[in-house]
């Protein structure tokens, strides 16, 4: 987002507002590591005019493609290779040439793809940052390996590998950086980021900021977003997508004092499923929220069903946080998912390259205890994190590089996700355990390590100190595990932990769900994309897993509770938003006190009759039995 630009016309909608893909029928599946080959990948044949590269002719369907950049030498995003000669690059509104996009940004594109799935022409390339504003607070992982930025009110989670840097490294972010971030919103306020960009110094009142969520509360003259106050009584109100009111999506540009942000313009924004129509084919990149089964769970806010889904890898676990590309069919209400393919890894390899077959896609790592070889496609994301090259390829990557290396197993083969070239470190693999003989070895990748008493160092899961004992004792086949062969490596483990299997870095410390008290999904969803609202005291259509009776919410489907002094009160029920009144809403804030009779989050111990759900009957704070 460029800090000058204050105002910006809404000739286009923004690539997070549309962060989907509409396809005609028919062409090739796009579809990033979705596409993982099951046989050593090459490179796909150069298409002929409008044919498949195989000499036959194959109409090149018209294509909206949405995911993050992994590369160029033309521009790849969701596993396709585009050509952009011709196309339309529009960056936060503004007209913008192919050399100011960047690995990491998370963009809609329209082009056509051609048959072989795999090569494409791009005629429109649009980015616009999800937030952009001074970091309030970090905080680490136990780890290391994550941090949690508070900005504008939003908790971003940062990966040391996964996250995309410029103008600044992972180890520098420091508190009241002005940074631009692209990612993926998740449940509640948290957003994983994908690209960091350091802009500036923040000067209160001064510095420009902007973010996008759903504005609460609205008066005349303000809103709310989350935490965040916005004064709008100066501000060009664009309202092309809708008026503005309360749970309306909308995106902010203006400066900050005080915690309070004075919009220069509101953008008000349409829904995830604008523009779809029955039949559509659609494919969406992003982090999987509102999980309740494969059947029902939302990617960018998108309602997916994939039960029948084609996965890659085959044995692909969907949750809360997974960041998936999902390609299928919308039926009206939902995307029907035929193909999703994991968009991230859990097995990790930092080392120095030993051979590279850039024609083949392959590389291998030759760790101090074996050598392990990683295969590449074109939706692996490459970055140079020593600052030589500003677009990283394949073919820059030489023997004696040393590289951090995310990736997955695709049957026996490792297929990278991420590859960023960094400064020679200490070797790391991080892969399910094999074999192990307890106080001995352990093997990883058919690569077998010697671990020693009074050496190696062992932690458990979360990240304390427990004796070689207890760490062999838990230890199973198939248990992920990071191993660590500090500098000048010799084959000697001299640090073995516990890693989560199905949860990325920061997201069991950080992410939605995961709290001992189960209570971090609990916030209202201020990114507006899983539409998931409890806590805000007022019910939507969109809270659709609370559509059921007797369960504490009202809801349309809820008629006979649409009543006032029924104990659940709605925007129907005007004349229960009153203080005093047993009902707690935001605008009772008087009542957010304990022994009161109504049950909030903050009145945890106001759980009258035990059960964790205020009732017309615990009113006067009483036990209802």
């Amino acid at each position: 987002m460029n800090n000058e630009l204050l105002f910006r016309p809404r000739t286009l909608a923004t690539a997070s507002a549309l962060a989907l893909v509409l396809t005609a029928c028919g062409g090739g599946g796009g579809g990033g590591t979705a596409s993982a080959p099951s046989t050593p990948s090459t490179p796909a044949p150069s298409p002929t005019e409008g044919g498949s590269g195989d000499g036959t002719t194959t109409e090149a369907p018209e294509r909206r493609l949405s995911g993050s950049i992994t590369g160029f030498g033309s521009v790849f995003v969701g596993g396709v290779k585009f050509e952009t000669d011709d196309a339309e690059i529009i960056i936060d509104g503004e007209p913008a040439s192919e050399r100011d996009l960047a690995v990491g940004m998370v963009v809609l594109l329209d082009g056509t793809v051609n048959g072989d799935g795999t090569t494409g022409t791009a005629n429109r390339i649009i980015y616009d940052d999800e937030l952009t504003g001074p970091i309030e607070s970090i905080e680490a992982s136990a780890d290391g390996d994550a941090l949690l930025l508070v900005v504008l009110g939003f908790n971003v989670i940062v990966e040391r590998t996964g996250t995309v840097f410029d103008d600044v490294t992972f180890d520098t972010l420091a508190v009241d950086d002005v940074v631009e971030v692209s990612g993926f919103p998740q449940e509640g306020n948290r957003l994983r980021a994908t690209r960091i960009e350091r802009k500036d110094d923040f000067v209160p009142g001064s510095t420009a900021v902007a973010l996008e969520g759903i504005a609460r509360n609205v008066t005349a003259d303000s809103f709310t977003i989350g935490a965040v106050t916005v004064d709008s009584s100066g501000a060009f109100i664009d309202e092309d997508d809708g008026a503005l009111a309360d749970g309306v999506r909308v995106e902010v540009y203006g400066t900050l004092a005080d915690g309070v942000l004075t919009a220069t313009e509101v953008d008000t924004e349409d829904g995830p499923a604008a523009g779809l129509a029955e039949g559509d084919t659609v494919s969406v990149e992003g982090a999987v929220s509102a999980y309740v089964d494969d059947n029902s769970f939302r990617v960018r806010g998108l309602p997916v069903d994939a039960s029948g889904a084609t996965r890659s890898p085959a044995d692909l676990a969907l949750a809360d946080g997974a960041i998936v590309q999902v390609s299928g069919t919308w039926d009206g209400q939902r995307l029907l998912a035929e193909r999703i393919g994991s968009r991230r890894g859990r097995i990790e390899i930092e080392g120095p390259v030993a051979t590279v077959d850039s024609e083949n896609g392959l590389i291998d790592i030759a760790l101090a205890a074996g050598t392990i070889s990683v295969a590449t496609n074109q939706g692996t994301r490459l970055d140079d994190d020593r600052g030589d090259i500003d677009r990283l390829t394949l073919g820059d990557i030489v023997p004696g590089d040393f590289l951090e290396i995310e990736a997955y197993l695709e049957g026996e083969r490792l297929i990278a996700t991420v590859i960023d070239r960094e400064e020679t470190d200490d070797e790391v693999l991080q892969a399910p355990v094999e074999r192990f003989n307890a106080g001995t070895a352990i093997t990883l990748l058919g690569v077998t390590f010697t671990v020693s008493e009074g050496e190696t160092a062992y932690e458990n899961l979360q990240d304390n100190d427990i004796p070689a004992t207890a760490f062999f004792a838990q230890l199973q086949p198939g248990d992920l595990v990071r191993l660590k062969d500090n500098e000048l490596a010799d084959g000697i483990a001299d640090e073995i932990e516990f890693e989560d299997k199905g949860r990325l870095d920061g997201e069991r410390e950080f992410g939605c769900g995961f709290d001992d008290d189960g209570t971090s999904c609990d916030d209202d969803d201020l990114m507006g994309d899983d539409t998931i609202t409890d806590d805000d005291g007022i019910d939507t259509p969109e809270d659709e897993d609370d559509l059921t009776d007797h369960d504490g919410i009202d809801t349309p489907e809820d008629e006979d509770d649409l009543t006032d002094d029924d104990g659940i009160d709605t925007p129907e029920d005007e004349d229960d938003l009153t203080d005093d009144d047993g009902i707690d809403t935001p605008e009772d804030e008087d009542d957010l006190t304990d022994g009161d009779g109504i049950d909030t989050p903050e009145d945890e111990d106001d759980l009258a009759d035990g059960d964790g759900a205020a009732t017309p009957e615990e009113e006067d704070g009483e036990d209802d039995s």
